[in-house]
């Protein structure tokens, strides 16, 4: 067996999807369902009627889990990010999460400039129209916040014909196994599996 480094880099998913289907069936194949975050198991609430606190030194008026979740994910190195596409872009709870991004700029959370800075990303985009566009918008989310994108993919259910489509069981599919295996390696690589 060989001796993992001193200093292993951690990779999580982050799912925007509000259900659990096929997004939450590829995270649990590539990692350990400790590493995964449903944002919709969240408390993430849109912008609304502020007073603009985020442009100020002032504290945000809402009150969610957004913070938290920056806590949980600046543990890790590397992100996953599995997305749907719906009606041609990403689900209403990436952009919940886009517009309060400006809530932590100037204040409570320290180190938010970095958080992004140098992590790896690699995208998954999961839908069967309009996924190109899906994944202009998180790839270019991710990559105007100095992440480093590693690889994207793109998978359409339509292209697979075992594994219930765009609801789940897609992940049976021994095809999409074999699409998968070096995003598998890229983690395992990362967790020091190599």
């Amino acid at each position: 067996m060989k001796e993992k480094n001193s200093r292993s880099m951690r990779t999580c998913a982050i799912l925007f999807s509000a259900r659990v289907g096929n997004g939450v069936d590829i995270a649990k194949h590539l990692m350990l369902e400790d590493d995964i975050y449903l944002l919709s198991k969240y408390q993430l609430k849109p912008c609304s009627n502020c007073h603009y606190e985020c442009f100020t030194k002032l504290p945000c008026p809402i009150t969610d889990d957004l913070k938290l979740i920056f806590e949980l994910l600046n543990h890790y190195d590397q992100w996953v990010i599995i997305t749907p596409t719906y009606d041609n872009r990403p689900p209403s709870l990436f952009y919940i999460f886009e517009e309060r991004l400006p809530s932590l700029w100037n204040r409570s959370y320290s180190g938010f400039e970095d958080c992004y800075k140098n992590k790896k990303v690699y995208l998954i985009i999961i839908g069967n129209d309009g996924v190109s566009q899906t994944e202009r918008i998180i790839h270019t989310h991710f990559e105007e916040r100095n992440a480093n994108i590693f690889g994207s993919l793109i998978i359409k259910p339509s292209d697979y014909s075992i594994g219930g489509g765009i609801k789940g069981s897609l992940i049976q599919n021994k095809e999409l196994l074999e699409v998968l295996k070096p995003i598998k390696e890229w983690v395992n690589h990362a967790e020091g599996g190599f």
